[in-house]
């Protein structure tokens, strides 16, 4: 049976009545059906949160493991830098003992601290004129 003959033997506030039950009905499973996929949408969402997340904590993970490793590494290059200086300087001293070498070390290091010490000085003092000749 169509619809025309149902609504044939209707009143009009039942044909009327009728349609607004059915376009209820359509609407309700609209609905339902946008509901549905808006919390598939959401659960997407979530999961794609988590993952990134789980991504990032791989992420900083691995740039820490990184950063450790060339941290080891230039510490390796640096005693084996130093090893090969103290051969070079005891080699180019016959008479140098381990003590001279240690003494040429500290030498060095100091050397390289004030050094430093004067860059980071003149780069204050840089700052410093930068800042006055802004302010005029």
């Amino acid at each position: 049976m169509s619809n025309a003959n149902i609504l044939g033997g209707l009143s009009a506030d039942a044909q009327q009545a009728w349609r607004l039950n059915l376009y209820a009905i359509e609407t309700q499973k609209h609905l339902a059906r946008r509901a549905a996929a808006d919390e598939e949408a959401v659960q997407r969402e979530e999961q794609d949160i988590k993952n990134r997340a789980v991504m990032a904590k791989i992420l900083e993970e691995n740039r820490q493991k990184a950063v450790m490793d060339a941290y080891k590494m230039r510490e390796l290059q640096n005693k084996n830098l130093e090893e090969d200086l103290r051969r070079q300087f005891l080699a180019a001293n016959p008479a140098a003992t381990e003590n001279s070498w240690l003494l040429a070390k500290a030498e060095i290091k100091q050397d390289y601290f004030v050094e430093r010490f004067k860059a980071e000085k003149n780069r204050e003092e840089i700052e410093q004129e930068i800042y006055a000749a802004y302010r005029m």
